[in-house]
């Protein structure tokens, strides 16, 4: 009764009535009292939904849901109840003490609270106090039992995924799975594909600077070292990051929306259980209910981020930052995005429509937007001309290199290289091949390369980064260029055009290094530097480099 007394100022009487009528609130064991004020500030901040709501409609850090059930932080625990009327039918403590814990895991480290949830499919992550991310599936798998939490993840050495300083000061997070419940994801080419026995879960973090999205897959070491390329070349600013199903939806301080499905499968860095293609023509009409379609090719290059239409605001009609993407069936197709909000007659609710769609719709709810982030109206007619002076848009991390190539050991003076718009996040890249006055423009398409050991930052910490490295070459016949260069380029690079994984690749921000190694074709090394080479490179590196000046 002593904790209930403190929290009366800040949770109000109403919650005090609540709390009588149904018994649903543990107030045993809470967090000492600065730290439980902090709590319900920040708490009361995010409950866009109202404080243990009859449903959940926008998802926020505090508030969420999946396909089972909805989840509310109170006092830096978590409560749960069922969707549409399903059991609980109240608000009660997940497994009882609303935290984490494992008896059955005698290294299972225990939580003081938790301050943050994402939820979607079967599953639900939360973030503790400490920064460390813990995991709970409601259904059954190979790997995983039903309602056990665990605290350590990825492969091949399960271990802590915990918010350390490469994460610090993100706008917001959110984890995605694509599982049975959609069932198949459809490629580039229209081929769908089987999400085999376990599916992916995947853990988006927007950067401080709403340009950089980090990840975390349950595949790979626990860590938010891998990247994704941001809308526009990384050059929009996102505000606030909603996923569902691998696909990521963003918002920007003008309401403009892009939305992309994208995890490790699908980008093309997971060679070690799928085969992936650059080949355009390639199908497989089998559908994606289809198991064996896992294991067909899947089309490169990855889709990119769709813009999503405006939504028409009239009257006294607002948007908010606070968005939610949910899956909601099968294939690519099935999300449903919301955008929280107010009508043109002013009644709170969201805004919403399935991801294909060409408009959006308003359902009216109970939502508290007192504290939600509302967007000035934008013309969006005027969005070119804003786009243009920089609103809303910082600057891509886009860079262009000039290079040097090596075959069979042997310097080739005549050609000059140049590697336009590359990116340590993503590809592709534009490569320009001269000799004279012969210009050849390709793709330089770069995927991460999948790495066994937890990394902080490659690229940017001194360590570089590796890719697996594609390139496809217009069709040289035809071209009006001299014949002695086109058998050149066709000597060196036609056996490897279009072939997935035809090179390998080192790279920080001012340099890759592309290699290829075949016993037929021989060895080919192209080396790309910009100006302000980090310090503490390796040795080889840096003679690598040095050929270019």
């Amino acid at each position: 009764m002593k904790n209930l007394m403190k929290l009366l100022p800040v949770a109000g009487a109403v919650l005090l009535f609540l709390s009588c009528a149904t018994g649903f609130i543990d107030y045993n064991d809470l967090p000492g009292t600065e730290d439980l004020h902090r709590l319900t500030r920040l708490e009361n901040a995010h409950n866009l939904n109202g404080l243990f709501p009859r449903q959940v409609f926008i998802k926020t850090p505090t508030q969420s849901f999946n396909s089972y059930y909805q989840f509310q932080i109170y006092g830096g625990k978590i409560y749960y109840k069922g969707l549409d009327g399903d059991e609980p039918s109240e608000w009660m403590l997940l497994k009882n003490r609303g935290l984490p814990e494992n008896f059955f895991d005698l290294g299972f480290k225990k939580p003081g609270y938790i301050t943050e949830i994402s939820a979607d499919a079967n599953q639900l992550v939360a973030m503790s106090d400490e920064g460390v991310f813990y995991h709970i599936m409601f259904t059954s798998g190979m790997t995983y039992s039903a309602f056990t939490w665990f605290h350590k993840k990825g492969w091949p050495v399960k271990t802590e995924l915990k918010a350390d300083s490469t994460i610090e000061g993100m706008r917001g997070w959110a984890m995605g799975r694509r599982g049975e419940e959609i069932l198949w994801y459809e490629d580039a080419n229209g081929n769908q594909h089987h999400y085999g026995t376990m599916g992916i879960e995947t853990s988006y973090i927007l950067q401080r600077n709403g340009q950089e999205i980090r990840f975390a897959d349950n595949g790979l070491p626990s860590d938010f070292s891998h990247n994704i390329l941001g809308p526009e070349r990384g050059s929009f600013i996102a505000e606030a990051l909603s996923a569902s199903g691998s696909t990521v939806f963003l918002i920007n301080s003008l309401g403009e929306m892009y939305t992309r499905l994208v995890d490790l499968d699908t980008i093309g860095s997971d060679p070690m259980f799928f085969k992936y293609t650059y080949d355009g023509s390639y199908r497989d009409s089998r559908p994606g209910t289809d198991y064996g379609t896992n294991f067909n090719r899947w089309a490169l290059p990855a889709e990119g981020w769709k813009r999503q239409p405006p939504i028409d605001l009239r009257g006294a009609a607002e948007i908010t930052t606070s968005i939610t993407v949910l899956q909601n069936g099968r294939g690519n197709g099935a999300r449903e995005l919301r955008v929280a909000g107010t009508d043109e007659a002013g009644r709170r609710g969201y805004y919403s429509k399935m991801i294909n769609a060409p408009l959006w719709s308003f359902t009216e709810a109970p939502l508290e937007l007192d504290t939600a982030v509302f967007i000035d109206k934008f013309d969006y007619e005027a969005a070119s001309v804003s786009r243009a002076e920089g609103t809303a848009r910082g600057i891509s991390p886009d860079r262009n290199f000039s290079g040097v190539i090596r075959y069979n050991g042997k310097r080739l003076n005549d050609f000059r290289l140049r590697l336009e718009g590359f990116n340590l996040y993503e590809g592709p890249a534009r490569l320009v091949i001269s000799e004279g006055e012969n210009i050849l423009e390709a793709e330089l398409h770069h995927v991460e390369m999948w790495n066994y050991l937890k990394r902080r930052s490659p690229g940017r910490d001194g360590t570089a980064k590796l890719f697996i490295v594609s390139i496809i070459l217009p069709e040289l016949a035809g071209l009006d260029l001299d014949p002695d260069f086109i058998d050149k380029i066709d000597e060196i690079f036609g056996h490897m055009n279009g072939v997935y994984f035809a090179m390998k690749a080192d790279a920080a921000e001012n340099y890759m290094i592309v290699s290829a190694s075949d016993e037929q074709y021989g060895r080919l090394e192209m080396v790309f530097s910009g100006e302000g080479l980090p310090s503490g490179l390796p040795a080889a590196i840096v003679r690598s480099i040095s050929l270019i000046s």
